[in-house]
């Protein structure tokens, strides 16, 4: 039996109504809150959806992550008390969290910490054996979402009551994120406070520094993104810890957490121990524009900054969610693919002014210079055939999207007279499109200018291929060239480059 069986043999109401008791609220039933001190029944079991909703603490999730609240049991285990069998993914993720709770309190040894005297070091094994034991006592936090649950299971995000030992006083009611250093011992953890607690209460705290535990080193999930740092060559860096879970459950496991905005001297070195190049994914708010702007400018440890924003969402938890795994991954790839600027700005421009898409493909297939990628021809092609944006493809729905927020209002490209701006509005478009044509044209034709250069000096007479190379050239120099002239514009090349 597998998941899709096992959740439509367990009705969520049916399951629910064994471990209390149920109201009527419409179509829907409410009971008492698992997930935090409830007195007046916040849980909303939703009969058509097949989930659970606390409206007070944000708990949520389908009918096996309610029987893990209410049970306070394993993922595993909660799967068998539906009646299904435990294996498959679910045990898979359980095994893993109990090899790495095994070792997660790795031995120190003077080679590894040379300037730790014996008792810095017994202290330290102590006071990760107190962590894995608290994390022990508390039970599976449900994430909300059913693709996410493996990976939150894995990571060991739990729930905290509001009863915990004075150390962990900090963490109580929150959810408790383990943190792990890159060997995999457990120094420490994260606690995001609950939805129904005070604005007052700060929204993240984190294990106080100590001999085992450094804020200004922890980088969140290296203990599972380490290799894939290192086959990739780079690292993905988010701000929160429900980010980099996010991105782990679709695949991208190459993501470590900030746990903030703050990337400092030594998680760059950290992280050096894998890769030299990081990529920021931080938040599409002020404060995440501010640090990523602070932090390329000036990057931390020699590393080799690059940035990326997700341009309709706030963070890769919120995109995820709504998007689920298979949406999450076209998205990504949509936003990371190899693209122009050149090629971006032309098909916005089309899709801002429709009426002119149809001009631009047969333009483009004149000059045999059609877009790069395949999703951007597409979506071309389906604007010119009128196409409304709430009728594409998923691929294409999620580029237009992506497009209309990244490039809301297209600069005019260099060069662009005044007096076209006064003209009507029909004639603008078509000769804007021409504008943006050349643009476009001249960062495609320099760029395979590059690459035919490139040929040219790899090839020999004996290949027979120069004079093909050659041909492929002049035409693109003379194409660009004369849309140049046609457009009363000096263009980035000039017939010299022909003689």
């Amino acid at each position: 039996m597998n998941m899709q069986q096992l959740k439509a043999a367990n009705p969520i109401e049916r399951v629910a109504a064994r471990y209390g008791t149920l109201l009527r609220s419409g179509a829907n039933y409410k009971m008492l809150c698992p997930f935090h001190d409830d007195h007046h029944p916040s849980l909303g079991i939703h009969v058509g959806g097949q989930y659970f909703k606390c409206h007070a603490c944000g708990a949520g999730g389908d009918v096996i992550e309610l029987v893990m609240g209410l049970e306070r049991c394993s993922f595993a285990e909660a799967v068998k008390r539906l009646g299904g069998d435990s294996r498959g993914e679910a045990v898979q993720a359980t095994r893993n969290v109990q090899e790495r709770t095994k070792q997660a309190v790795p031995e120190p040894t003077p080679k590894a910490t040379p300037e730790a005297t014996p008792e810095q070091m017994l202290a330290r094994k102590q006071g990760m054996e107190a962590n894995v034991r608290f994390l022990s006592s508390l039970v599976p936090c449900a994430s909300g979402h059913t693709e996410l649950s493996a990976t939150w299971l894995d990571f060991g995000v739990a729930q905290a009551t509001a009863f915990v030992p004075d150390d962990y006083r900090y963490l109580r009611s929150r959810i408790v994120f383990p943190i792990y250093n890159a060997s995999g011992g457990l120094t420490g953890f994260g606690g995001r406070r609950p939805m129904a607690a005070s604005e007052e209460e700060p929204k993240y705290v984190n294990s106080p520094n100590s001999l085992w535990f450094d804020k200004s080193r922890m980088l969140y999930g290296i203990h599972r993104a380490a290799e894939a740092i290192r086959r990739e060559g780079f690292a993905y860096l988010t701000e929160g810890y429900k980010d980099t879970l996010a991105m782990h459950a679709a695949g991208l496991t190459n993501t470590v957490a900030l746990g903030g905005t703050a990337f400092t001297e030594r998680q760059a070195e950290v992280l050096r121990g894998f890769c030299g190049r990081a990529v920021l994914l931080l938040d599409n708010d002020p404060a995440g524009w501010s640090a990523t702007e602070r932090l390329l400018a000036q990057s931390p440890g020699g590393l080799s900054l690059d940035s990326l924003l997700l341009p309709t969402a706030k963070d890769a938890d919120e995109l995820f969610r709504r998007l689920g795994r298979d949406g999450f991954n076209r998205y990504m790839r949509l936003l990371t693919e190899e693209v122009g600027k050149g090629e971006k700005r032309l098909l916005a421009f089309c899709l801002k002014y429709p009426e002119v898409a149809s001009h631009v493909e047969r333009m483009l297939e004149e000059d045999d210079l059609p877009f790069t990628s395949e999703a951007y021809r597409n979506l071309l092609h389906f604007t010119a055939q009128g196409v409304a944006v709430s009728d594409l493809p998923v691929p294409e729905s999620l580029l237009a999207e992506i497009l209309s927020v990244l490039l809301p209002e297209l600069p005019l490209p260099a060069g662009v007279p005044a007096s076209l701006l006064s003209e009507e509005e029909g004639t603008v478009c078509h000769e804007l499109a021409g504008h943006f044509r050349l643009e476009y044209y001249e960062e495609r034709i320099l760029s395979e200018t590059a690459c035919l250069n490139g040929q040219l000096r790899a090839a020999t007479p004996a290949d027979g291929f120069r004079p093909a190379l050659l041909a492929d050239l002049s035409r693109h120099i003379s194409l660009l060239v004369r849309l140049g002239e046609d457009l009363q514009r000096t263009p980035v090349v000039e017939r010299r480059w022909l003689q």
